[in-house]
């Protein structure tokens, strides 16, 4: 686990009680945690991939579009985070929405 012995992991998993002042110090000059910049590369080239194979691979369902919007509105928040130096928030915020993929993809 990437974020496990970081300062930005979350209280409610077993990180520092400090996590909330954290995130937020000094952005957008903060520090980078070490390991952000890899994982949020990694998690924009996954979903510029998906954008990719929505458009041009998959076959156009009812709802190309809605989910075309979605991506569209993911790259431009990964884009906005990476432009701001937002990595620690950004990052904690993509990692619990990747928490949630997990159940999702059983279902």
């Amino acid at each position: 686990m990437i974020l496990k012995d970081t300062e930005i992991y979350p209280s409610l998993f077993g990180g520092p009680e400090s996590t909330g002042k954290v995130i937020w110090a000094n952005t957008p000059w903060s520090s980078e945690v070490p390991f952000t910049f890899i994982y949020s590369m990694w998690h924009m080239g996954y979903h510029v991939e998906e954008t990719f194979a929505h458009i041009v691979l998959d076959e156009h369902t009812t709802d190309f579009y809605d989910m075309l919007l979605h991506h569209i509105a993911t790259l431009t928040l990964f884009g906005g985070m990476l432009i701001n130096n937002a990595l620690r928030v950004g990052v904690l915020i993509a990692w619990v929405h990747d928490i949630v993929d997990v159940p999702i993809a059983f279902s």
